[in-house]
């Protein structure tokens, strides 16, 4: 389970990021440019934004074997049309269709971690399965450039189209199909907006939803363009930043597990889960805030090295911040939670391009977007030790 899960964040990854790793070569091909990029960027999270609660209802109602199928079927196609289109416009038009049928990927992966996870294991779980992101991200810039390289910017979405289309059928077939007692109970709830009238009630549905806005909008911001900016400001040529794009994501692939792993260590040591899920969460967003330095830095490695390092403890957040809905929900509402909750951080993935790429036309650096996200992150800090009240499913007694 743990593999399935962590492959479809991996083919999910590379599908969303392989347009960042082309933008350069499409920029130069449709003459594109950096804010028309930031809105093609953008784009997929229009449709993202829209569709994660959907998502999540529609996964707590049919299951993920039928929902991934169906929405992993249709991403493929988009990407695939990606390549075969010649104007912003279609570029857009791919990037919603993408955009789609991705919202189910989460509400699937933490209703899983809901149902077929004890609290104690659910870190570690949600690191390894992070990490497939991180897997995605770091091998994404290395494969689309060399395919970039030799083939142009057209067959490097064949190719992931391709790629996709064969994880869907692993999918199907291996997918387990017998369901516990718990499973059955979930997915017999009614499809009925009144889950989430009952969840936009709670204070921590609003504590979860802030924090990942503004944790989101880092790692959209460092997803969507730092490949442009290792070209555009660092001056890489297409196969350096193939490779220095790829580093800061094979450490997040590490981290990931490892942080996941600290935060239930502290639980089977008898902390509470509040306590271990937010000091966590909290030190590794403190520690990300260091990108505000990385523009200012005049050596090209060491900026690179401190983007290792801050999408390293970054990382760190999104394993434990996505155990918190399993964490929060109950039974039959780990997956609208889920999409509640990154619907936030789907909004953060339309701002944090469009503003990057403006800023950058505007002031022909990135300094300004990284003090932005900077400052973000350590707001994000405040609400965890301020906003998110106890770790417990949300209709839990007091004290319990």
């Amino acid at each position: 389970m743990v593999f399935l899960l962590s492959s479809g964040l991996l083919i999910t990854s590379f599908d969303r990021v392989n347009i960042s790793v082309a933008s350069t070569a499409i920029m130069k091909d449709l003459q594109i440019n950096a804010g028309t990029m930031g809105i093609v960027f953008s784009s997929f999270f229009w449709a993202y934004v829209l569709c994660n609660i959907p998502a999540g209802l529609v996964t707590d109602r049919f299951g993920p074997r039928k929902v991934y199928t169906v929405c992993g079927t249709l991403w493929s196609l988009a990407t695939f049309f990606t390549g075969v289109v010649s104007s912003v416009p279609g570029l857009i038009a791919m990037r919603l269709g993408i955009g789609t049928s991705e919202a189910v990927i989460y509400p699937i992966t933490i209703k899983t971690l809901n149902e077929k996870f004890e609290s104690a294991q659910r870190g570690i779980v949600m690191g390894l399965c992070m990490a497939g992101t991180r897997v995605g991200l770091a091998t994404t810039p290395l494969i689309i450039a060399w395919v970039i390289n030799g083939w142009g910017w057209r067959n490097s979405f064949y190719f992931s189209a391709i790629i996709s289309i064969m994880w869907v059928a692993l999918w199907a077939i291996t997918y387990p199909t017998l369901t516990s007692e718990k499973e059955a109970q979930s997915s017999s709830n009614k499809f009925q907006l009144t889950i989430i009238k009952k969840l936009i009630t709670k204070r921590n549905t609003w504590a979860i939803v802030c924090i990942k806005f503004l944790s989101d909008y880092i790692f959209y911001m460092i997803i969507t363009w730092l490949p442009g900016y290792l070209v555009m400001v660092r001056h890489f040529t297409i196969l350096q930043m193939g490779v220095y794009a790829s580093l800061p994501w094979v450490v997040g692939m590490i981290s990931q597990p490892v942080i996941g792993s600290i935060s239930d260590y502290m639980i089977k040591r008898d902390l509470s889960r509040t306590f271990a899920r937010k000091a966590t969460i909290v030190i590794c967003q403190i520690l990300t805030g260091s990108i505000v330095f990385v523009d200012w830095i005049e050596s090209p490695m060491v900026a690179v090295w401190l983007l290792i390092f801050v999408v390293a403890v970054e990382s760190g957040i999104s394993a434990v911040l996505w155990t918190l809905p399993a964490e929060l929900a109950d039974t039959g509402d780990a997956g609208t939670l889920a999409g509640i909750m990154n619907t936030a951080g789907a909004l953060a993935g339309i701002l944090a391009p469009i503003v990057t790429g403006f800023i950058y036309m505007a002031t022909g650096s990135f300094s300004m977007a990284f003090v932005i996200a900077g400052a973000g992150i350590l707001l994000a800090s405040v609400c965890v030790l301020f906003f998110l009240g106890e770790v417990k499913p949300m209709s839990a007694p007091v004290g319990s």
